[in-house]
């Protein structure tokens, strides 16, 4: 009798913590692994390349723009009204239409979205969306590195002239009557749109691009140094010397179209104030 009990309560328990397990908020980068519209199967494999950044505060949608030998390019942009946490398969919003996350947990999760627009060649009108997500399953490398300098601490401070680190771009730098003049970035958000983001032997470039409300995308391009030298960054496409000011700003530099030389002026910096929330929480 006592053996019965105790398998009872261990059948329990394990069911307990099986459903726990599925119940916890997503957290961190998943891949889209396939979809299915509404009562329809079989289940359609992702034609497209996109992965989900889950955090408390906000969910970024990412897309893979170019992947060449040399670099990778996406689009991080912050389209959902909230955060994607748990809520399991119950209705949700007024007209019974609202976004479901259930299957939940760090390895997976499912969410169901309803499709009122009839402007998508992949999704059907007025119709919900079942798309299923994996944390492991075909995650990229080169995906999972740039999150990975996205998470890294920001130090603002540096007693050494060391690149490592993010750098926030202040503006052009011309010579005029012989004196440097720094002619600022204007008519983007902040004004300072573009920032770089140096680990090891590679280097993630931010353009940050901000609309109404509180959507905002930023595009971001990976590349490595073909060959690490001092005071230099050789990418594949150009070559960069670094001037260096104090062990805070920096001004990189280039040849561009007929050899004409184009310097620009970067000091250190924390990431912008919104993706500092969302990868530090602060």
């Amino acid at each position: 009798m006592m053996m019965k009990l105790r398998i009872i309560v261990l059948v329990c328990m394990l069911g307990t913590l099986a459903c726990r397990a599925q119940t916890e908020n997503p957290q961190g980068l998943y891949r889209l692994q396939r979809f299915s519209y509404d009562g329809r199967h079989p289940d359609i494999e992702a034609p497209f390349e996109q992965y989900k950044y889950c955090s408390p505060i906000a969910t970024l949608t990412v897309s893979v723009l170019k992947r060449s030998v040399s670099a990778l390019t996406l689009n991080m942009l912050v389209n959902d009204k909230e955060p994607l946490l748990f809520t399991g398969q119950r209705i949700r919003g007024e007209d019974g239409r609202g976004t479901q996350v259930f299957d939940s947990n760090k390895d997976h999760f499912t969410m169901r979205w309803y499709n009122s627009t009839n402007n998508s060649a992949i999704f059907p009108p007025n119709e919900f969306i079942d798309e299923f997500y994996d944390a492991k399953k075909g995650v990229e490398d080169d995906v999972r590195k740039i999150f990975e300098m996205l998470e890294t601490p920001v130090c603002k401070e540096s007693k050494k002239r060391m690149l490592e680190g993010c750098w926030r771009c202040v503006g052009e730098v011309k010579e005029v009557e012989g004196k440097r003049v720094i002619s600022s970035i204007q008519g983007l958000h902040d004004q300072q749109p573009q920032y770089h983001i140096f680990k090891g032997n590679d280097v993630l470039l931010m353009t940050y691009y901000y609309s109404s409300g509180s959507r905002y995308s930023t595009q971001l391009t990976l590349s490595s140094f073909l060959q690490p030298k001092k005071n230099q960054i050789n990418l594949p496409d150009t070559e960069f010397s670094i001037d260096w000011i104090d062990d805070s700003t920096i001004i990189l530099s280039y040849s561009g179209m007929l050899d004409v030389k184009i310097s620009t002026m970067w000091v250190r910096s924390f990431l912008p104030s919104r993706y500092e929330e969302i990868f530090h929480g602060h």
